[in-house]
C-alpha cells in the first residue's frame, strides 16, 4: 500500500485512525494558495522567473479572491526567486516523485520539491512549513534512501531537509546507512501494524 511521506507521521501516531481515514475519506483535495505558490516555484525551476510569475498570476486570478493572501503569495514567490538567485542555486531536478519499497506492506510515495547540486553532493528539499519535531520524522531517512536510489548516487552524498516557501530557513540533515536501515525496519513494522487494521 502506498503512503505519502506527508502522511507518515500521522500514520505513526495513530495507525488505526489513519486506516479509518483511508477507508472512509472525509473530503477530497482542495487547491489552496500554497499549492499555487509551489506550482509557480516548479515553473520557475523549469522555465525561469518570468514564466513563474505569469503562471502564478494566472492561477491567482482564476481561483482566488482574498487580496491580502494574493499579495502575500506573490511576495513569497519573488522572495524565493531572489533567494535562489543570490545563492547561485543549482537545481538538478524538481517535483520529484518517489516510490520507495523496502519489502514491507507500505511503500513510501509522494513528491520531493527540489534536488540541488551542492559542493558536498546533492540536497533533497521539501518545501513548506516545518511541522513540530520535523527533524525526528521517519520520512527523512527514507527519502534520503529513495533519492539515492532514484539517481544512482551513494547514500553519503545525499542530504535531505525542509525550507519555507519564501526561500527562508533551509535546514538539512544527512543520515548514516545504519540510521537509514533502522528507519526502514521501523517502516516495515508500521506497515505490519497498518495491514492488521485493514484485516476484517
Amino acid at each position: 500500500m502506498r503512503i505519502s511521506h506527508r502522511e507518515l507521521e500521522s500514520c505513526r501516531s495513530g495507525p488505526r485512525q489513519w486506516v479509518a481515514s483511508r477507508v472512509n475519506p472525509q473530503s477530497g483535495w482542495s487547491f489552496g494558495y500554497n499549492q499555487a505558490l509551489l506550482l509557480a516555484i516548479h515553473r520557475f525551476h523549469k522555465l525561469g522567473a518570468n514564466a513563474a510569475r505569469q503562471h502564478l498570476d494566472n492561477m491567482l486570478n482564476e481561483h482566488f479572491t482574498d487580496q491580502s493572501r494574493i499579495d502575500a503569495i506573490s511576495h513569497d514567490l519573488l522572495a524565493y526567486i531572489q533567494w535562489a538567485d543570490q545563492t547561485n542555486l543549482i537545481v538538478a531536478d524538481s517535483k520529484i516523485r518517489i516510490n520507495l519499497d523496502v519489502g514491507g506492506y507500505l511503500v513510501l510515495a509522494g513528491e520531493v520539491s527540489r534536488l540541488d547540486i551542492t559542493n558536498a553532493g546533492y540536497r533533497a528539499v521539501i518545501l513548506g512549513s516545518k511541522p513540530p519535531y520535523w527533524r525526528e520524522h521517519l520520512r527523512l531517512p527514507l527519502i534520503q534512501r529513495a533519492i539515492a536510489r532514484n539517481y544512482g548516487r551513494p547514500i553519503g552524498e545525499i542530504e535531505v531537509g525542509m525550507q519555507n516557501l519564501d526561500g527562508t530557513e533551509l535546514e538539512t540533515l544527512s543520515f548514516t546507512e545504519t540510521e537509514i536501515g533502522q528507519a526502514e525496519n521501523d517502516f516495515r513494522v508500521l506497515g505490519a501494524s497498518v495491514r492488521g487494521y485493514f484485516t476484517p
